[in-house]
């Protein structure tokens, strides 16, 4: 009897620190009508600390950002998930934006704002990254938002430098969904380096990439490397003369405008960032894009001399 009134009271306990814990954020409970709130750097910590150390992996909870974040000045932000915990819930940042990201970890995969979401229904949406002079710094699967996008990343965007060795992109590393996100990035890389993704392997859509992208093999305006995936309405505008740099999908570039200077409707999105992309909607009977302020953007085209990309053998 004393045995189990013991273990009983051991779980109890353990209940209790653990809702303690969650309850240290802002606020919130972590449903879809009462989520953990983020307000602050020390909330976002926790989060982190929580994932990594894999107390939460927030599968099915739900987070909202209150307002806008600047990480301390000097912060080597530790990612939100990496090679062995990932993030799986719903984090929404409610039209927010984090200022001065800085990661410098060279020798680390799965480098971003995000290690590595993942898990049935995760999803990061309505939030800006942008990034500290130092840039974002990683080894493979880098992105300024996620080094990994297993899950959904929509109405999203990233402003600054990030730079690692293979899987590289303004936005994402490695990705399976985005859609309506913009990265205005240089970035940097030695294989499969991207403007917006490194390396594709499901859809892009809605997206568009500026900013100068260098890499040695497998290098483009948008994407690095496409597998099996597919990019619809997407721009790209860099020094890189192809949008995509490598693709083993019948389906690439066919729906993706070729442009070295972004249209000047383009570049005020960049400007004026979330609020806008959060709006874009595709005018069918137009066949044009509606921004949301009756200002329609050309209907997306085909890449100059779109043709089938031969396959070669080396891929990876």
């Amino acid at each position: 009897m004393r045995k189990r009134c013991f273990f009983t009271f051991i779980i109890a306990l353990l209940t209790t620190i653990r809702a303690l814990a969650q309850s240290a954020f802002s606020g919130g409970a972590g449903t879809v009508d009462n989520p953990f709130l983020i307000s602050n750097q020390a909330d976002l910590e926790l989060l982190a600390n929580d994932v990594n150390s894999r107390a939460n992996n927030y599968s099915g909870k739900y987070l909202k950002l209150t307002q806008d974040v600047q990480l301390s000045d000097g912060t080597n932000w530790q990612p939100i998930g990496g090679d062995s915990c990932v993030f799986s819930g719903i984090f929404d940042g409610n039209g927010h934006k984090i200022t001065n990201l800085f990661i410098s970890r060279p020798t680390t995969n799965n480098i971003g704002f995000f290690g590595i979401v993942s898990g049935k229904g995760t999803t990061i949406q309505n939030i800006g990254i942008e990034i500290a002079p130092g840039g974002v710094n990683g080894n493979q699967f880098v992105g300024g938002l996620a080094g990994s996008n297993l899950g959904t990343i929509s109405n999203c965007y990233t402003k600054g430098d990030v730079e690692g060795d293979e899987m590289v992109g303004g936005l994402v590393g490695y990705n399976i969904f985005i859609r309506n996100c913009y990265a205005s990035s240089n970035v940097e890389g030695n294989k499969s380096v991207g403007g917006l993704v490194g390396i594709n392997f499901v859809y892009i859509n809605n997206c568009f990439a500026s900013g100068n992208v260098e890499g040695k093999d497998h290098v483009g305006g948008l994407v690095g490397t496409s597998v099996i995936g597919t990019t619809n309405n997407c721009y790209y505008s860099s020094n890189n003369a192809k949008g995509i740099g490598f693709s083993r999908s019948d389906f690439e570039e066919t729906n993706t405008v070729d442009t070295t200077v972004i249209p000047v409707s383009l570049a005020k999105m960049v400007t004026e960032g979330l609020s806008v992309m959060k709006n874009l909607t595709k005018d069918v009977g137009n066949d044009q894009w509606n921004n949301g302020n009756d200002n329609y953007l050309p209907a997306p085209k085909p890449f100059k001399n779109a043709s089938k990309i031969d396959i070669v053998n080396d891929f990876y």
